[in-house]
């Protein structure tokens, strides 16, 4: 107001530049405020491991509310629902929760590594637990459970070693049959090589699919050389053809913060109770399993493995062949794993055995020839021994599991042997 315009008695009001400026920051400062007690919010939802719907829609309501509710109200909610957050993980850690959800050391133990590119153990870690059931028992409602001691020791590089990584000449490659899921450290392919054979073989194994073994072998070859791969592939899952492009760097940066939460126990215990919910009653309806019973014995069997089994026919899968050809290299190689659906056909169907397509070592082994690769089938061999082991009520998997048991692991360390032999007596001698 001019002061010719001013009314008798009414001051002239003159901001000073400092109030003027403190005068317009508050506002900024509150909506800072309330974008950062919004963001703090979406990092402690990151904490539950909620499905990926359901966190953008809580995501959507928060913003609405913290909108309507202001920057005290905002900043007061985002205290409490971190303070509740604490108070979970607290109680989890110390009524042992945390470890409840995990029946076996296998997810407890695994974790992406953004300086590998790819998922691996937690290094130097070492667990013995009783594993009271194998990993069809959850799926079903049949009792099929078959407790079991395992001791996992993991080496300083990841992988399921008793001993980091020494100069060994044959390094397995492959899923949770070489991992050794559901066996204890004793009974891995790797200790049956060399307790058995005297063969010293490194265990580079980490479930996943041909372009994750790429992975593992690329990884590991920054570090170490001279190396031969013996790489083994599941009928059941492997012949997949699963994505073989390698992350961009935002998606490996996302993942590597991420895993700053998937690795908490309110992550891992909170997911594992909503995928439970989720599948409890498809889990009710046995469609995951099925349970058959020949000579008064149960065997499980993961449906979709017997699916894969008596598919007819193979497409091509070029993820999967891009995969062989990068890692053809460094093959010495390759080995075919049936699924204990094929191996038990003739008992539990009453079936001969030619009677059950061979679409997948029919797929893999025509790849092979074509590529150059050494390739065996460990079909007849296991079909052997589980016959020989039948009348006496043995098996080669357990029968509340879709990985085989120590003696189904000893028929393959039976036959690599075997095949190393053949390579080395086939060498060109100098």
């Amino acid at each position: 107001m001019r002061a010719g315009n001013r009314r008798p008695g009414e001051r002239e009001f003159r901001a000073e530049p400092e109030e003027y400026t403190l005068t317009m920051a508050r506002p900024f400062l509150r909506r800072s405020l309330g974008v950062a007690a919004y963001l703090a919010s979406l990092h402690v939802l990151f904490l539950y491991g909620l499905p990926s719907g359901l966190l953008m829609a809580l995501a959507v309501v928060l913003a609405a509310i913290y909108w309507r509710a202001g920057v005290t109200a905002s900043v007061t909610i985002t205290g409490a629902l971190a303070g509740v957050t604490l108070l979970y993980a607290v109680i989890l850690h110390v009524s042992g929760f945390k470890d409840s959800m995990y029946y076996r050391p296998d997810e407890m133990l695994s974790e992406f590594r953004d300086d590998y590119g790819h998922r691996a153990y937690r290094p130097h870690a070492t667990i013995r637990m009783r594993v009271p059931h194998g990993d069809l028992q959850p799926m079903t409602r049949e009792e099929i459970r078959v407790p079991r001691d395992v001791d996992h020791h993991i080496d300083g590089y990841g992988f399921r070693n008793d001993a980091d990584y020494a100069g060994e000449k044959y390094v397995l490659v492959g899923d949770s049959f070489i991992a050794g899921s559901s066996n204890t450290q004793a009974d891995l392919l790797s200790r049956q090589l060399r307790d058995r054979y005297g063969i010293a073989a490194y265990n580079l194994a980490h479930p996943g699919g041909l372009p994750d073994y790429t992975a593992y072998v690329t990884a590991f070859r920054r570090r170490h050389t001279g190396f031969r791969v013996l790489l083994f592939v599941f009928e059941g899952n492997d012949f997949a053809d699963k994505a073989g492009e390698k992350p961009g760097t935002a998606t490996r940066l996302w993942k590597s913060y991420y895993t700053i939460f998937s690795d908490t126990a309110t992550h891992r215990f909170t997911k594992s109770l909503i995928k439970r919910a989720t599948h409890r009653a498809q889990i009710a309806g046995s469609s995951y399993v099925t349970v058959r019973e020949a000579d008064g014995r149960k065997l499980a069997f993961l449906t979709r493995y017997i699916e894969a089994t008596r598919a007819a026919d193979q497409a091509p899968l070029p993820a999967f062949e891009q995969a062989l050809r990068e890692l053809r290299p460094w093959l010495a190689q390759v080995y075919f794993i049936p699924t204990n659906y094929r191996i038990y056909f003739e008992h539990i169907e009453q079936q001969p055995l030619a009677g059950l397509p061979d679409a997948k070592w029919n797929y893999l082994s025509a790849l092979c020839r074509r590529e150059g690769i050494a390739c065996t089938n460990l079909t007849e061999p296991m079909r052997r021994a589980a016959n020989r082991l039948w009348p006496r009520g043995e098996l080669l998997w357990w029968p509340d599991d879709s990985h085989w048991n120590r003696q189904g692991i000893a028929v393959a360390a039976q036959a690599v042997q075997a095949t190393l032999r053949q390579l080395e007596r086939d060498r060109p001698r100098p």
